[in-house]
């Protein structure tokens, strides 16, 4: 994850835990998620060129989208991450 991803995720409400690795995020105590910061992170994970691991972090991050937003659309994020 380049610094300007960070900042990015940083200035939407996110914490990057930079020693994982490119999306892994901590999601704070704000039970709010809004159609912004799931478009910022499938954009972001989109960029993984290994298959296998674009996978995995769209996977990892749909399970905690879904826990946060009952609205939320797995397959469609999916989609928005290139899978």
């Amino acid at each position: 994850m380049t610094h300007t991803e960070a900042n990015i995720l940083a200035e939407n409400g996110f914490t990057v835990d930079a020693a994982i690795g490119i999306c892994f995020i901590r999601y704070g105590s704000k039970k709010e998620s809004f159609r912004k910061h799931f478009v910022l992170v499938a954009e972001i994970i989109k960029r993984i060129e290994n298959l296998d691991e674009r996978r995995k972090m769209a996977e990892f991050n749909a399970g905690k989208f879904a826990n946060l937003n009952p609205r939320f659309n797995k397959a469609k994020f999916l989609a928005a991450c290139g899978l």
